[in-house]
């Protein structure tokens, strides 16, 4: 037979059971901790450390300035080693009475990592290399790991009274672990002119040097230099994951906002992926691929150049909506063990509460970083459209421009792109609405039995008294649109005829005309508010009707109403409430945004002018613009040839003295 992973436990842990538990009196046993969590932490390190030190060893040598981070953590890795050395030499040679076997394991794995990372971190300094993720993922990984050794060092210190001595030096080296995992996640180790340039900024210029695009942030600044944070790119092209996720890299900029108004000047440069240039190049490369097609589609076009991105936050979308029903889960728990339904110990009801604070700030983070990708997303999406739309209109041909005028072109890029705009940001609640729907009911019926069928009844009936009062609402904004238009054209053309006005004294005749157009622009104004007041009601009471109808019913014909029932069922209607009432708002917006596409693939594939009919080559000799049996029609597809074989000539223009 094999060893197993028990046995070699059993055999550092001095259990002979034969089937080691690694939980012990609420807390993870030492020699599991030591053993086996510190343990992965070290191969885990002595691993993806070497990779780092391949990658950093085929980089040139920098004469790199000292910075503050960088020196803090060096002396903060000193700082665990000794800890970690004084900690072994005292159980070796002090209290070798209690030496462990697994304890040996524990502090060859601390030194060896916190050895070979403070060799890592010094050849990346000497390079002038930033930590990657592999630096970073082993301070992550480290920090939990002490988390949970300092857990169980504390309990023993409480239950046997080990750990006196090893315990305080623990916590300093946890203190210097926290310090450097902070500086590691949170801080660049190099000085911002010892920085690389970020894989956005390789392909451009070097900053300093860079002046298409760039002129206003080039002049000079009346300002103190420390009032000045556009001075450089963005920080979130040189931000880690962690700082990406807290948006911690825009603490500069607000507290500089902060202490004074902002201006233009302040804001960041926009990354090259940001720009509109590159945003338009990538989604017209994409859109002339469809052209070389049979049947070109705008909405393949869209989805080539944008669906990657999307997709991403949608994955920051799927970790959302799956913490989104772990508050119910533990809130279902805790209720039970404050009840006394479920005895546990002190330990379970903290162990519960801090599991449902995480999934908070985790859900939160996943929202807000979900939100952040996909209106960029939009936001390229928006710019691609406008300015394909607006370079197309400069090559349409004259038979294109009957049908496509100016008020068309204007309409595609203010319409039609802020229509496909909005609709990015909640497209996913397709897939999303449903899931959310059907896994509530789930635990719902689950929680309450048929009984949910009656909220369910209430709140499907909500749905259209909501919709119809927003498409009365609707109704309403469409006509204070065209009152407003009437008022503005009606001031307009007081305006361009006042000295005919002031001439003839018709100035009350107009200011009643006008008054009384603004009359009816207020009364649907006030008719509006009324409206808009009726429909937050109904949003604010329809949660409190669903769980009143829902309650009665269950405490009627199935059982009676606890709190542990009570408040875990209305946390799942508040999540069911918010899908019921966008899906239909988002297949909506998905009807419209197909009329869009259609309406941008009819306008996109109009015909455009002959780039090749004129030779735009310098001209030599006595004539400038020449024609030699030319055919002319009105358009390229047209058969009636308005004139044949036509031949003329320009001489260039002779100088006037």
């Amino acid at each position: 037979m094999g060893i197993s992973f028990d046995d070699v436990l059993d055999s550092l842990c001095n259990d002979s059971s034969g089937s080691f538990n690694p939980f012990e009196s609420g807390y993870v046993k030492p020699c599991f901790t030591d053993v086996a969590i510190y343990g992965l932490v070290c191969l885990w390190a002595l691993l993806l450390l070497t990779v780092r030190v391949g990658q950093t060893l085929g980089a040139e040598r920098k004469v790199i300035q000292n910075y503050w981070a960088h020196t803090t953590k060096v002396v903060a890795l000193i700082l665990m080693i000794l800890a970690s050395w004084i900690s072994f030499l005292y159980r070796y040679f002090v209290n070798s009475a209690d030496l462990e076997p697994y304890m040996s394991v524990y502090y060859t794995c601390t030194i060896i990592t916190y050895g070979y990372s403070l060799i890592v971190i010094m050849i990346e300094y000497d390079r002038g290399q930033e930590h990657n993720w592999a630096i970073k993922s082993t301070w992550t990984l480290a920090f939990i790991a002490g988390a949970v050794k300092l857990q169980t060092m504390v309990a023993m210190l409480r239950d046997d009274g080990d750990y006196k001595i090893e315990l305080p030096l623990f916590l300093v080296m946890y203190a210097a672990l926290t310090l450097i995992s902070v500086l590691a996640l949170f801080f660049p180790m190099l000085s911002p002119n010892d920085r690389p340039a970020t894989s956005e900024y390789a392909s451009v210029a070097q900053w300093q040097g860079m002046s298409e695009g760039y002129g206003s942030l080039q002049m000079p600044d009346k300002r103190k230099p420390n009032d000045r944070v556009s001075a450089s790119p963005s920080p979130e092209d040189q931000a880690n994951i962690v700082s990406k996720l807290t948006f911690w890299w825009m603490n500069d900029i607000l507290a500089l906002g902060h202490k004074r108004a902002l201006e233009e000047d302040d804001l960041y440069p926009l990354a090259v992926a940001d720009r509109t240039a590159s945003v338009a190049d990538m989604f017209r490369g994409c859109w002339e691929k469809q052209l070389e097609g049979d049947k070109p589609s705008v909405l393949k076009a869209l989805l080539a150049a944008f669906l990657v991105p999307f997709v991403i936050g949608g994955l920051f979308k799927v970790v959302q909506d799956f913490l989104t029903f772990m508050g119910p889960f533990f809130l279902n728990l805790i209720i039970k063990y404050v009840m006394g339904n479920d005895p546990q110990e002190l330990w379970y009801g903290v162990s519960l509460a801090l599991g449902m604070m995480l999934c908070s700030v985790v859900q939160s983070l996943s929202l807000q970083t979900y939100f952040f990708k996909v209106f960029r997303v939009g936001m390229h999406l928006r710019a691609a459209i406008v300015t394909i739309v607006y370079s197309k209109a400069f090559r349409l041909s004259p038979k294109a421009k009957q049908s496509s005028g100016v008020g068309d072109i204007v309409n595609h890029m203010a319409i039609d792109a802020e229509r496909l705009m909005n609709l990015v940001p909640y497209l996913h609640m397709v897939w999303s609405g449903p899931v959310q729907v059907v896994v509530s009911l789930a635990l719902l019926w689950l929680i309450l039995s048929w009984s949910v069928l009656a909220g369910l009844a209430v709140m499907v009936l909500m749905i259209p008294v909501n919709a119809l009062v927003v498409k009365k609402l609707t109704v309403l904004q469409k006509q204070m649109m065209g009152l407003k238009d009437k008022r503005v054209k009606a001031m307009n053309e007081t305006l361009q005829g006042i000295r005919l006005i002031k001439f003839f004294a018709w100035e009350e005749s107009f200011q009643s005309k006008i008054d009384g157009i603004r009359d009816d622009e207020l009364a649907m104004l006030r008719k509006s508010a009324y409206l808009r007041a009726v429909l937050t009601f109904l949003w604010m009471s329809t949660p409190l009707m669903v769980s009143i109808v829902t309650f009665v019913v269950y405490t009627l014909w199935i059982d009676d109403l606890t709190p542990d029932v009570a408040f875990t069922s209305i946390s799942l209607f508040n999540i069911l409430r918010f899908p019921l009432n966008m899906l239909p708002s988002v297949i909506s917006g998905v009807v419209e945004a197909r009329v869009s596409i259609n309406r941008l693939r009819t306008y996109l594939l109009e015909s455009e002018l002959d780039e090749n009919a004129v030779d735009r080559s310098a001209a030599s000799g006595p004539v400038v613009v020449s024609v030699h049996g030319g055919t002319f029609r009105w358009d390229r597809s047209s058969d009636d040839d308005d004139h044949n074989n036509n031949t003329a000539s320009a001489p260039p223009p002779t100088p006037t003295g």
